[in-house]
Formats: C-alpha cells, sequence, structure tokens
C-alpha cells in the first residue's frame, strides 16, 4: 500500500509517499488504504487550486522503502494521476523521486519514455539532493 507523511504539508506545502512491504500489498485492505492515500493527495491538490495565494505543492516519492506494488494496482495508482492531470497543472509544482539502485531509474526512464509527466519531475539520489531540489526550486518561484 502507499504511505502518506504529510508533517511539512502546514509549513511548505510538501508531502511524500512510499511503498510499504510486499507483505503489506498482500494485505485485503491494502487497495483501500491505497484509494485514501490518493484520494488525500488530490485533495492536497484541491485545496491548493482554491486557494489562490498559496505556493503549489511538491511531492516527494521515496523509493527507499518498500517496493514496487503489484502491477494492477500500479496501474490503477498510474491512471489516477493521469486522469488529475488538469488539478495537476494548477497545484503541483513539482514532484522530487528519490532513487537508490540502478534498477529503480531504469524502471523509471521506461516509465518517463512512454508517460509524459503534467509537472517537472527530478530524480534524485540522496536526501541532500531533495533538499537542494526544493530550495533551488523555491528561489526560482519566489
Amino acid at each position: 500500500m502507499l504511505v502518506l507523511t504529510d508533517k511539512l504539508w502546514l509549513d511548505s506545502h510538501i508531502i511524500k509517499v512510499h511503498s510499504s512491504t510486499t507483505e503489506d500489498w498482500d494485505k485485503p485492505d491494502s487497495s483501500i488504504i491505497t484509494k485514501c492515500v490518493l484520494e488525500q493527495i488530490k485533495s492536497y491538490m484541491t485545496d491548493i487550486k482554491d486557494v489562490e495565494c498559496c505556493e503549489p505543492m511538491i511531492m516527494i516519492i521515496d523509493l527507499s522503502k518498500g517496493c514496487f506494488p503489484p502491477w494492477m494496482e500500479a496501474l490503477r495508482i498510474a491512471r489516477f494521476f493521469v486522469a488529475m492531470k488538469s488539478l495537476i497543472l494548477v497545484s503541483l509544482d513539482f514532484t522530487v523521486i528519490y532513487v537508490t539502485t540502478i534498477k529503480q531509474e531504469t524502471w523509471l526512464n521506461r516509465i518517463f519514455t512512454m508517460y509524459t509527466p503534467a509537472r517537472p519531475v527530478h530524480i534524485v539520489h540522496s536526501k541532500k539532493e531533495i533538499k537542494e531540489k526544493i530550495i533551488e526550486n523555491r528561489k526560482d518561484n519566489s
């Protein structure tokens, strides 16, 4: 299932998403919990859209934790984001994807040959780079 961390939401409009373990994906309620996380992300984006003075949100996808979801679940997650393209365009500043293996980066590159993100995506390899991307991009938008 997906796990959402929103500790930085109130201060910076930053959310972090990571995946759980293989065992968690096999649980019967995994799909429901994942849907709830996706709906919460949509809710945050809607809040940004509705309050014109807010800066757009930043989403961090942390691939250092958990494992890739089952294929059908991954497709459902992808469809969810594709269907929200117009909301993403007005509410999301950019996404940072934290990869820790060459295999993860290879998979992402394959995905990006078939799917063009609506907003910029930055692939990083360290926590330090996450911070640098956020600072760099927030300065550019100030």
